[in-house]
């Protein structure tokens, strides 16, 4: 364990912010490049399967506004989107239980399945780029991203 922490820490020491941002730069477009070519065999975008995959979490739906911010898009992108997977039949728009005036997305049947069978499919394909991580490896990496975007979204506050 002592070994490991000296590794680290030397890492650490030698890397630069710009070989960091460097390294981040190019993994994120290898991902994203990937990702979305692999998206493109099922006729979605990563923006389209990121709201399908939130709506997953959210079985009583989400609003547009609410979906446009999670997602770091405008809201009119969120109802661009909305019509093309309702065209789709992935997801449906219902009225609101309590605001008569809202819409909520809604993930239909058809829409649920998609995201399961996606979900196996894509990381089927990015096991390759992801060979010899070790699962500890990616949660420690997710951690690091999710603390990082907690961070700032805290100091905007």
């Amino acid at each position: 364990m002592k070994d490991m922490m000296k590794k680290m820490k030397l890492l650490a020491k030698n890397n630069t912010t710009y070989k960091v941002g460097l390294l981040q730069t190019k993994a994120y477009r290898i991902l994203h490049q990937n990702t979305t070519l692999y998206l493109n065999e099922l006729e979605i975008g990563p923006v389209r399967w990121a709201l399908l995959g939130l709506l997953c979490e959210f079985e009583e739906g989400i609003k547009p506004s609410d979906a446009a911010d999670i997602l770091g898009v405008e809201a009119p992108y969120v109802t661009n989107m909305t019509s093309d997977l309702t065209k789709r039949r992935l997801i449906k728009i219902t009225p609101h239980k309590v605001d008569t005036r809202a819409k909520l997305i809604v993930l239909t049947p058809k829409g649920r399945e998609f995201v399961k069978t996606t979900e196996v499919f894509l990381r089927e394909k990015m096991k390759v780029h992801l060979r010899g991580v070790t699962p500890d490896e990616l949660a420690g990496y997710l951690s690091v991203l999710t603390k990082t975007i907690d961070n700032f979204e805290s100091e905007e506050k």
